[in-house]
């Protein structure tokens, strides 16, 4: 089989030409209306994602280090933690989580990962546990959760608050709840390449807890909730009417796009086979969100190279971990992140690919 055109990692114009009609008519209403800010399109993509992920309270946001940041500095206004205080992060993550911890006076303890799933090591982490422990944030990573009952036994016993990272994982689920409704509060990233995503930066939190929500509702506004009385110290972190627009548009085909991805990786974990290359582990737990669908290779720059000739886009996620960053004073080994960083690599998955492409990129990665 050949193809002539460039599969691409992810062709953003098509994906969101799909919504154009609907997009610019609601562009035109925000123009027309006046209220750039905290308008209908906020409150409408609240309600649904309220909805969706089955919270009580939503709180539309920048961006997800912002939510991250929130929750943390609103659990320090709330003195459920305190500047100082120790939270267990895993090390393979994209930066924003690990930097939100130490943007809020908080420590992060870096966590190895798992090999098979990418997620946090339990044993790591329940070796990692301190008395100056008092949260953990748990990143569903790729769009696969990190929940299981060994974990939350541990959580039980040391009394640790749970923040949820779902920058990834929107619409997926752990024994029957909602990635993002389990923890305390959890954040969400609807950054472009998202399942869902913005056509620039926004985010959310979601939390079932009202005292958080008040806490984190006035510090995303200045510290405000009556216009120019500001009760803390806070930032400005709110979405803009265009992009909640966009977003309370797509919100409603999630569920479709998630089974979509889904079907494309059954595909590829059924029929991709080639004993260079280590498949992901589909999880057993619950559902996965497939926003990201990552092989491991000891022998990635060769087939970055292959693939490439053959037309396909890849993306590594992520080449650099954290503690060997630039400006990280972290020195520590972290040996499976440290491995994983040198073997994975992310191949197309998402809901423009045509059966002859994935048909493609599997003939492809088996010829390797």
């Amino acid at each position: 089989m050949s193809l002539k055109n460039k599969i691409n990692f992810l062709p953003l114009v098509d994906i969101n030409n799909s919504y154009r009609k609907e997009i610019l008519n609601a562009f035109t209403n925000v123009l027309d209306s006046g209220i750039y800010l905290n308008g209908h399109y906020n409150s409408v993509l609240n309600s649904k994602l309220s909805n969706l992920i089955g919270v009580k309270y939503t709180i539309n946001t920048s961006n997800g280090f912002d939510s991250l940041k929130i929750i943390f500095k609103s659990l320090i206004e709330l003195k459920l933690l305190k500047v100082g205080d120790e939270v267990l992060v895993p090390s393979f993550t994209f930066i924003a989580s690990i930097t939100s911890i130490i943007h809020s006076g908080l420590v992060p303890v870096l966590v190895d990962a798992d090999y098979e799933s990418f997620n946090i090591d339990i044993l790591d982490f329940k070796r990692k546990i301190s008395s100056k422990t008092k949260a953990a944030l748990f990143v569903h990573l790729f769009g696969r959760s990190c929940w299981n009952k060994d974990l939350q036994n541990i959580i039980d016993i040391n009394n640790l608050l749970t923040v949820e990272d779902c920058a990834q994982s929107i619409g997926a689920n752990y024994d029957n709840k909602k990635l993002g409704s389990i923890g305390f509060a959890s954040a969400f990233s609807f950054y472009p390449g998202k399942n869902l995503g913005a056509l620039g930066d926004a985010g959310a939190i979601c939390t079932n807890n009202q005292e958080l929500y008040n806490v984190a509702i006035k510090y995303s506004n200045y510290g405000s909730s009556i216009k120019y009385n500001h009760d803390l110290l806070g930032e400005n972190c709110r979405m803009d009417e265009l992009q909640a627009a966009v977003l309370s548009i797509k919100i409603n085909n999630v569920n479709e796009i998630l089974k979509t991805r889904q079907k494309i990786a059954e595909k590829y974990l059924k029929q991709i086979n080639n004993s260079k290359i280590i498949l992901p582990k589909k999880s057993i737990l619950g559902t996965n969100a497939w926003h990201l669908f990552v092989l491991k290779t000891e022998n990635r720059d060769s087939l970055i190279k292959y693939l490439t000739k053959n037309n396909i886009e890849t993306i590594i996620h992520y080449p650099i971990p954290f503690h060997h960053q630039k400006f990280s004073k972290i020195q520590l080994s972290l040996p499976i992140t440290e491995r994983i960083s040198k073997e994975c690599l992310s191949i197309p998955n998402h809901e423009n690919l045509t059966e002859n492409e994935i048909d493609y990129i599997i003939e492809i990665l088996n010829s390797f």
